[in-house]
């Protein structure tokens, strides 16, 4: 699969230069000696932010040099790991996030070959939509007050391929105003929480859509700044002016 390069490479020598995927399968830089580098089938080509390194096929002619083209947030990605929503791809191509990466939340949904859950993060300063796949172990799961060695004993729920663990939480029962434990029944995909969920009695938080279990339990909040930080997201506190605060004060003012 031919891999696609985002961003707008501008030549030093010429106004304009563009990369883009042809149809005869390649990717060629345009611009000053636009027949001097071209990449075939899925060549890989190394750059830095200003110059190319080099490429695993091509072949410098006519009087080419490394310094005839420049790049402004470039990066190399495989079309095919696109995620899709229906049959359209999304408007920007996904890039993985690295530890360090910053930007706003716009969305949390299960990645089914991946098997987590995944969050897209917006760079506005770079103009790159980022993908991160959690690495925090989170897994579905649902509650139930039957404790464990009971749930052992119910072959439906213990031996089914999906079910991945048993552990007992404490929650608060808002109803009965008291703390109670539970039994987490943790599985490891999505859908199992539909099936096991009538293999027992009583069953609570079966009916919520896995992503935002996720939200709530790692208390994300979307539209929000995060930073990836190891293996996980950290909030980036965002910093009001006192010009800013002064016309809240006075526009919500008695």
């Amino acid at each position: 699969m031919i891999e696609e390069i985002l961003g707008i490479a501008s030549s030093r020598k010429t106004s304009v230069a563009t990369v883009s995927e042809k149809s005869q399968q390649d990717v060629n830089i345009v611009g000053k000696h636009a027949d001097a580098l071209s990449t075939r089938d899925s060549a890989t080509i190394t750059l830095t932010s200003k110059s190319i390194i080099k490429s695993s096929d091509n072949e410098v002619k006519n009087n080419a040099k490394k310094g005839d083209y420049g790049f402004e947030a470039v990066k190399l990605v495989d079309i095919s790991k696109i995620p899709k929503y229906g049959n359209l791809d999304l408007v920007k191509t996904l890039v993985e996030a690295d530890n360090g990466v910053s930007g706003y939340l716009l969305d949390v949904y299960y990645d089914g070959s991946k098997g987590v859950a995944t969050i897209r993060l917006y760079d506005d300063e770079n103009n790159v939509m980022y993908v991160w796949f959690d690495t925090t172990g989170h897994k579905p799961y649902f509650l139930t007050d039957l404790p464990p060695d009971k749930i052992q004993g119910v072959r439906d729920v213990v031996s089914h391929p999906g079910f991945d663990h048993l552990e007992t939480v404490e929650k608060f029962d808002l109803l009965r105003w008291t703390k109670r434990r539970v039994t987490k029944i943790v599985v490891k995909t999505p859908d199992i929480v539909r099936v096991l969920r009538d293999k027992v009695p009583r069953a609570w938080e079966a009916n919520i859509k896995y992503h935002h279990n996720y939200i709530y339990d790692l208390q994300l909040i979307p539209g929000m700044k995060y930073r990836v930080a190891g293996k996980k997201l950290e909030p980036i506190e965002f910093e009001v002016g006192e010009e800013e605060k002064r016309k809240i004060a006075e526009a919500f003012k008695d």
